[in-house]
């Protein structure tokens, strides 16, 4: 059966039976640990494992829509699963990350400095934990270990009388002299996160990560304005840095047996090897949200569709225009990818042979619509789902089965 654990800071209300009325036994202490036996609705009949409370009783899971117990075993996801829209934060949540390593689904809010973990199941997603950040939170990465945390300025100031988010954004991107190893935070992943350290990497904020391979990672590469650094995740030892005069716009790691990252800066898709500029080419592109790898191919998403490289040296290949901004866009397997297409979702599949072929087209093989604009995407594929999470403009999350 799940465990559960009580996260309400001032303890929890056990009654004897299922209905709010009935006699009240005591509370369960924050912290405590028990076993379900059964669940109704958003009551829980319990089982105490340790710590202070009566032994058995019923519990609410929630109460005026804050989690008062939060689940301890692993995900249960099985085929066909639809998790939301929920309210994950109260402005746009600008990074989703799903997080196999411990079994969470990741969130932040640029705006608010804020990160989010949550737990997702059948029932819906119970959030974990909310870290608070000394700055704004640009992107995230997960190892074994840690999470990664990119920040690329100080917090907006209090009491901005502007209300055009856009600008306030380019204005707050404009503070990215941070302290010292601010830029870069490791936080250990427990049933509470805590800081673990900075990493003395950048001089200004860091806006970009790309962990290397997608499974157990290996390389971890961040990029600032001022900045390319590649680390080693297993002891984040430095193994290279390169000057930079512009703010890159997506950053990859190449499909490849050798470790090959490619960046695009607005201007010139680049090619990295050992610290080493091998390739460059320049393309003519506005506005750039992703840089997602395919099968022998790179995936530009930018402002009105898609390009499409060779991975081996960046020549574009072909495009594709869509009708409505792509805000991100992610693999999911080797011929096919998401993207966020206004407040869609959709997903494309590249014809076989694809790359050989410049008058190829990546057909929609799939489409979910959302209330408001996503503009945040992570996915991973399984081989009995494929998950997608998407993080929108109105504070809202999801996590869908995209098979």
């Amino acid at each position: 059966m799940v465990r559960w654990r009580v996260l309400s800071s001032s303890g929890l209300l056990v009654r004897q039976g299922d209905s709010v009325s009935s006699e009240q036994l005591g509370r369960l202490e924050c912290g405590t640990t028990v076993e379900e036996l059964q669940l109704c609705g958003e009551r829980l009949r319990y089982q105490l494992l340790s710590g202070q409370g009566p032994a058995t009783g019923w519990v609410s899971l929630r109460l005026k829509g804050k989690d008062l117990l939060c689940p301890l075993d692993g995900w249960q996801l099985e085929p066909g699963l639809a998790i939301g829209p929920w309210l994950a934060h109260e402005d746009k949540v600008t990074s989703v990350l799903l997080d196999f390593f411990h079994q969470r689904l990741w969130t932040s809010c640029w705006s608010q400095s804020s990160v989010k973990s949550w737990h997702l199941s059948a029932r819906g997603a119970n959030r974990l934990a909310e870290l608070q950040s000394h700055g704004l939170v640009a992107d995230l990465a997960v190892t074994q270990d840690f999470l990664v945390t990119a920040i690329s300025a100080n917090p907006m100031p209090e009491g901005n009388v502007c209300h055009q988010a856009d600008f306030k954004q380019r204005m707050a991107e404009l503070d990215d002299q941070l302290k010292a190893g601010q830029q870069l935070v490791l936080w250990r992943v427990e049933d509470q996160p805590r800081l673990h350290r900075e990493l003395p990497r950048h001089q200004r904020g860091c806006n970009l990560l790309s962990l290397c391979p997608a499974g157990p990672a290996g390389l971890l590469a961040s990029a600032s304005k001022d900045a390319l650094v590649v680390s080693r995740v297993d002891d984040f030892e430095v193994l290279w840095t390169v000057a930079l005069d512009s703010k890159l716009q997506g950053l990859c790691w190449a499909p490849c047996a050798e470790p090959r990252l490619w960046s695009f800066d607005g201007r010139h898709a680049k090619l990295w090897e050992d610290g080493r500029e091998k390739t460059s080419v320049r393309l003519e592109v506005e506005n750039v949200s992703a840089l997602t790898p395919l099968k022998d191919l790179l995936l530009v998403a930018h402002e009105t569709g898609f390009m499409f490289l060779n991975s081996d040296d960046g020549q574009m290949l072909w495009q594709q225009y869509t009708k409505d901004v792509v805000c991100a866009a992610k693999a999911l397997g080797e011929s096919c990818f998401v993207a966020a297409v206004g407040c869609n979702v959709v997903k494309y599949q590249l014809a076989e042979g694809a790359k050989a072929s410049k008058a190829s087209k990546a057909s929609a093989a799939g489409m979910w619509t959302f209330p408001s604009k996503v503009i945040s995407l992570d996915c991973h594929s399984g081989p009995d789902i494929s998950l997608v999470a998407a993080g929108c403009a109105d504070g809202r999350a999801a996590v869908f089965d995209a098979t």
